[in-house]
């Protein structure tokens, strides 16, 4: 049996001892490149939450093309630059949900409502403005149906057979009257009596004014017929009479200013049925002088509302949805969700004479990334749905974006490892905010850069100026811009989300200078050399181009101008600082499954230092990072105690050749 010992350990007794090591080491933490954090505004999504998306296809799927002052571009100017994964959060607070209702396929009963309603409605006639009464005009104006009309409402104005023998229609159980001309006679064939028939309109949203024969005018409601003294209608106003001996209504009343381009709408009331007064409203209608416009009839019969839908996120975006058969499957229906011309989700769900309801209900809360659905309280309906063609939602209301709305997705985005961050913004306020966070996250370990920048229109010497104020190498200033090959501009927040992609992408090894600029075709302005260096020397990142005209980032440089303290030139650059940031997250990811695993004494200590070595120093040496020699020591100013042993890491990193110095040396020579 033999014991163990640890290393330089001798034993005083005689006997043999043991010990083992891992000389494969820990598995080593690999560079960790591409991930951009972002904020962005739209009509989807939902806020106080990080979408992640892996790819600009993706952030259409999800997010559609965000709608009107959207900034959901700059998610795809993110992949543009080589981002592979993009954590984002929608800014906003407030704001309502779109919503939808489901009908099935029974029928409601209708209200308590009017029975045996007969209208007619009389044009303005062309005449020689007395009373004589053109019935061949009328018929040529004059839009009716015959017989009854079985429904929930009737636009009498839409319907087109004229019943020439008494100018009448019936509307049996009808709630609603259209009326598109503003000369109406009425009449109500009741088991009760008559008590009293007024009407009142407005026009264009005015009361309007009635005028009787005599001149004597009104305003917004007459009586029609009170007891059995009818109103009768004086010049230019056509009069027809109904017959069958019923309620006569011989004139009707005029409107003042004749029959003028408008939209009215009608209320007649006073009308007794069953003892219970009721009240027929006309929908607004617009029509000119002696037109009878057309209108759409409503549909004949209301159907149970059986589902309600609500959108997840908040906002305005237009989404479509139907119900419809399975193509070649008679046993199952699909609810179809469509969003512009993609077709965003389909929900299968069984056919049925009684379950669709239940079914779909269920389908939806179970598989929709864009609903929630809820079953109507107290439905009592046949569970069958009715065939729903594509049909828009009830929109909602986008949420509204405040400045404490950046502070708040900021601590969102502080739980994610990224690269890069940058906002959808030019406003230099919130670039501050940004640049405040970046330094508080970064002292508690974040290794990253906040992106910012301002279009061309700010003066360059001021874009230059601030730049140089952020002073700051975990700050990136993009202070250029660029057309692209449509001619379009892009800079400000539009670049920032380029470049900020760019950075996150590119592996420390390679550097950013002289590295094209992807979808550039010509920068928005060429600086001069002088200005070009007074740039770097600002720390703001500019573009100018190659001798073959390739649009590129001229130096791949922070904010840090003046360096202080602790810090050296090397974080000037963009590409050290990665280099930097790397080794330190690296060396970190690849201790930390051995906290409190380990024991605090010789072997312990010797063990981090092999896989430090071993698995980051080495081979980041091998990934042309770090020159030659990095090593990891105890730390000999800090002798380890308790739970806690300190190491010093040794490492220089590889900058990039980036200024090349020819020295041409030439001689003319006489001799042969």
């Amino acid at each position: 049996m033999g014991f163990f010992f640890n290393a330089g350990e001798t034993k005083a007794r005689a006997g043999v001892y043991q010990r083992y090591e891992n000389v494969g080491g820990a598995q080593g933490a690999g560079a960790v490149d591409g991930i951009c954090a972002a904020t962005f505004r739209g009509n989807w999504g939902n806020t106080g939450e990080v979408m992640t998306f892996m790819s600009a296809e993706d952030v259409a799927a999800q997010l559609g093309d965000g709608g009107k002052n959207s900034t959901v571009n700059l998610l795809k100017e993110l992949f543009t630059g080589g981002a592979t994964t993009v954590h984002a959060v929608r800014l906003g607070a407030g704001g309502a949900k779109a919503t939808a209702t489901i009908t099935d396929t029974s029928v409601a009963p209708p209200k308590k409502v009017l029975e045996n309603v007969r209208a007619a409605f009389i044009p303005a006639i062309a005449g020689d403005g007395g009373d004589t009464f053109d019935y061949e005009a009328f018929k040529t104006h004059y839009r009716e149906v015959m017989g009854d009309y079985d429904g929930d409402a009737a636009s009498f104005a839409s319907l087109d057979k004229i019943q020439q023998d008494k100018g009448q229609i019936t509307v049996a159980e009808a709630k609603a009257v259209f009326i598109n001309l503003p000369w109406v006679a009425v009449r109500f064939d009741n088991t009760e009596p008559l008590q009293r028939l007024s009407i009142s309109y407005t026009k264009d949203g005015a009361p309007g004014t009635f005028v009787k024969g005599n001149g004597e005018t009104g305003v917004n409601t007459k009586d029609v017929i009170s007891g059995s003294e009818p109103i009768r209608a004086g010049s230019r106003m056509a009069s027809y009479v109904l017959g069958d001996g019923a309620i006569e209504i011989d004139a009707n009343l005029g409107l003042t200013g004749d029959a003028a381009n408008g939209t009215y709408s009608f209320i007649v009331t006073g009308v007794t049925v069953g003892g219970e007064s009721v009240t027929v409203t006309a929908d607004p209608v617009t029509y000119g002088a002696a037109t009878a416009a057309a209108s759409t009839p409503k549909a004949a019969a209301a159907h149970n509302a059986a589902l309600i839908l609500t959108a997840k996120s908040a906002g305005s975006r237009a989404l479509r949805y139907s119900i419809r058969e399975v193509l070649g499957d008679s046993t199952s229906r699909e609810f179809v969700v469509v969003g512009g011309s993609r077709t965003m989700e389909k929900i299968t769900f069984p056919a049925s004479e009684s379950g669709e309801v239940e079914a779909l209900n269920a389908a939806i809360n179970r598989q929709s990334a864009f609903f929630t659905s809820e079953i109507v309280a107290g439905y009592a309906g046949t569970g069958k749905l009715q065939i729903v063609a594509e049909t828009s939602m009830t929109p909602g209301a986008d949420p509204v974006v405040t400045n404490a709305d950046y502070s708040d997705a900021f601590v969102l985005l502080e739980g994610y490892r990224w690269n890069t961050v940058s906002v959808d913004t030019d406003d230099v306020g919130v670039h501050a905010m940004l640049a405040a966070y970046m330094n508080r996250v970064y002292n508690e370990g974040k290794m990253a850069f906040a992106v910012v920048g301002e279009p061309t229109s700010v003066p360059l010497d001021d874009r230059m100026a601030h730049a140089a104020a952020y002073n700051d190498y975990n700050v990136i200033y993009v202070g250029s811009g660029g057309l692209d090959a449509a001619g379009a501009a892009v800079e400000g927040k539009q670049i920032v989300a380029r470049v900020a992609g760019m950075v996150a992408a590119v592996p420390s090894s390679q550097s950013l200078t002289h590295r094209p600029v992807p979808g550039l075709v010509k920068p928005l302005e060429m600086l001069t050399n002088a200005k070009y260096e007074k740039a770097i020397n600002s720390g703001m990142l500019a573009f100018s181009t190659s001798s073959a005209g390739t649009v590129w980032i001229e130096q791949g440089i922070t904010t840090l101008v003046n360096p202080s303290g602790e810090d050296d030139a090397g974080w000037k650059k963009i590409k050290r600082a990665k280099i930097r940031f790397e080794l330190m997250n690296r060396c970190s990811d690849t201790v930390e499954p051995l906290i409190g695993q380990i024991n605090n004494n010789t072997d312990g200590r010797a063990n981090i230092i092999s896989i430090i070595q071993g698995q980051v120093l080495d081979r980041m040496v091998n990934e042309g990072k770090l020159e030659a020699g990095a090593q990891i020591i105890v730390d000999p100013n800090n002798a380890p105690q308790g739970d806690s042993a300190w190491f010093v890491i040794t490492a220089d990193d590889t900058d990039s050749m980036e200024k090349i110095y020819l020295n041409f040396q030439f001689r003319f020579s006489a001799a042969v």
